[in-house]
């Protein structure tokens, strides 16, 4: 059986350490890296589960998570990406 990738979850700055926690209640088997200020982490972190982001990182840094191959990617608080005219829009 081939491995699985990880997952990219996408929220606003303020709910990554809810999300860290309920996954760590709910689903402890998952490894979790929250990214919030480098990207340059996350190529040291590729067996992390699921990868917590925030809009702005994901925008600012979208070349890095584009290069990258995601099993899934969620967008929580998704108004954030309402304007499809804005670069956070685009990015997604």
């Amino acid at each position: 059986m081939g491995s699985i990738l990880p997952s990219l979850l996408v929220m606003p700055k303020s709910l990554i350490f809810n999300w860290e926690s309920e996954i760590a209640r709910f689903a402890p088997w998952l490894s979790t890296i929250p990214i919030m200020v480098s990207t340059g982490i996350l190529m040291r972190h590729a067996e992390a589960n699921v990868v917590l982001t925030t809009y702005g990182m994901m925008r600012n840094d979208i070349d890095t998570f584009r290069g990258r191959t995601w099993e899934y990617v969620i967008l929580d608080e998704s108004q954030n990406i309402k304007n499809m005219e804005s670069q956070t829009a685009k990015a997604a």
